[in-house]
């Protein structure tokens, strides 16, 4: 007759004999689980010691059904709320617009904002084309125009955001001559490049929103004045909209201003050091300059676009917003 610990040393092995409970479950085990552990172990030790047990007995050792068994798996249609019947749901998601942003690094550091502030408007396709270098005045091979339409042809969009200057306040290319800023002939060509640029935008049927160069410092601001003159010109001339932003970093006189003060007598710090470029805080500045604008040119395309407009219980039809910034 084997003694009570060598049944128990028999029905278990050694290595689930020595290991603690709790190290054998990453989860911890139900109560149910526990109790049919603990019976087969009965049982196990009742055949071995030779017990000669009755059919009862032995219904009343088995281990009981779990009363409430868990499934593996769970279908994950069960967890989703299905559409109204006014939904669509074989239609594709809509897109509500596409927003071209191109100029220079002011531009590139506009538009990261502008992802910040937007990122869940739903229905919005944003993607920012920058070059770090002179768009107009020294273009090289590049042609501003040429490239537009190029982006244009590649994805269409249906506003497009244009913000450059602190690389043209310098002497125009033209025809191997070099034009200073401010003298008639230097107007007339650059008019005819920043018209040669909208006048692509308006072929391809796009809204176009112009940002202007806030204020610099030092001798630079001199020759970005006759700039902002000339481009507002044009952008309004042509029925697009032009943000002037010269008082919005500046003082009440139109002085440079590199911080503005807080209600807690701190600074708080809005442009880089070089006196040109923004900070994270001055481009948020220039950012909600630019929203209202933006709502109400979107607001004007959905009137043109009826189709794109969502109802508010169909909200989910929209695209997430997306965002995608490329340098050249």
């Amino acid at each position: 007759m084997l003694e009570y610990p060598q049944l128990l040393r028999r029905a278990l092995p050694l290595r689930r004999r020595l290991r603690p409970l709790r190290y054998r479950y990453r989860h911890p085990p139900s109560p149910s689980a526990m109790t049919a552990t603990l019976a087969r172990i009965l049982c196990c030790a009742c055949g071995a010691a030779g017990l000669a047990l009755s059919d009862e007995n032995r219904e009343s050792c088995a281990p009981e059904p779990d009363p409430d068994p868990i499934p593996a798996f769970r279908p994950i249609c069960d967890d989703l709320t299905l559409p109204s019947d006014s939904a669509d749901v074989s239609a594709p998601l809509r897109l509500s617009c596409a927003i071209l942003m191109t100029g220079d690094t002011l531009t590139e550091d506009l538009s990261l904002q502008l992802n910040r502030m937007m990122r869940e408007r739903n229905g919005l396709d944003v993607r920012a084309v920058t070059r770090r270098a002179s768009l107009i005045s020294r273009p090289g091979r590049f042609n501003f125009a040429e490239r537009l339409a190029a982006e244009l042809e590649d994805q269409p969009a249906d506003i497009i955001i244009v913000m450059l200057g602190l690389n043209e306040a310098q002497p125009l290319r033209s025809n191997g001559e070099d034009l200073p800023v401010g003298t008639p002939a230097w107007e007339q060509a650059y008019a005819a490049r920043v018209q040669a640029f909208l006048d692509t935008a308006r072929a391809r049927g796009c809204d176009l929103i112009w940002v202007g160069i806030p204020i610099v410092r030092g001798a630079r601001e001199q020759k970005l004045q006759p700039i902002r003159a000339l481009t507002q010109q044009l952008v309004r001339r042509s029925g697009f909209v032009y943000i002037d932003t010269t008082a919005l970093l500046s003082d009440g006189s139109g002085t440079y201003i590199d911080s503005m003060k807080l209600p807690d007598g701190g600074r708080l710090r809005l442009r880089m050091q070089d006196g040109a470029h923004m900070t994270r805080a001055g481009n948020r500045l220039l950012v909600e300059r630019l929203l209202p604008v933006l709502e109400q040119r979107l607001r004007l395309l959905l009137m043109r676009h009826p189709e794109r407009l969502v109802l508010p219980e169909q909200a989910d039809r929209l695209k997430p917003f997306r965002f995608r910034i490329r340098t050249f």
